[in-house]
This record gives C-alpha cells, structure tokens and sequence, in this order.
C-alpha cells in the first residue's frame, strides 16, 4: 500500500495534499502522477477507490481525477468486481 493510499483511509486530507504537492513541486513525471491515481494494493483497491469510501466531500477524489486525466482509475475494479463508482453506492446503501 502506498502512504497516499496510508493517508487516504485515514481521512488525513491534508497530508493527502502535501504528498500531491510535493511530488509536483519536485516535478514527478506526468506518468508518475497519474500512477499515484492508479495503482491498486492488494484487494485491487485503487487511490481512487479508497478515496469514494473514506472522503465524503469528494474533494479528494476530484485531485485524483485531476492526476488522471485518462479516467483509468475511473473503470479499474476491485477484487469483488466494484469500480470506484461502485463503491461510492455501496458506501451509500451502509450509511
């Protein structure tokens, strides 16, 4: 797991931020950024997934959509077939 992925299910938006600016600040290759948004841990749960379950505001999921501007993360599923959309449902139908 990733500590953007770390910081995520913590709900430490602000130290979800730092990570993304200072790996802009350092000027991280495009692909690189958009591989924070896309890579999975080892339930296949991406940033992106993490971020529909644990931020309820949505902005953390708008700054990875920003890291992706392919949408891939968008279609990527989890280990029980969810995409990201998916999730944000599920999560829904719970509370």
């Amino acid at each position: 797991m990733r500590t953007i992925q770390l910081c995520l299910l913590a709900k430490s938006k602000d130290s979800v931020r730092l990570l993304l600016q200072k790996d802009m600040e350092m000027g991280a290759p495009i692909d690189d950024m958009q591989q924070t948004a896309i890579a999975a841990d080892m339930k296949n749960w991406t940033s992106l997934h993490l971020a529909c379950m644990h931020n309820d505001e949505g902005d953390m999921v708008e700054l990875l959509l920003e890291l992706d501007p392919e949408r891939q993360a968008v279609v990527l599923k989890d280990d029980e077939g969810s995409a990201p959309s998916l999730v944000v449902t599920k999560m829904q139908d719970v509370m």
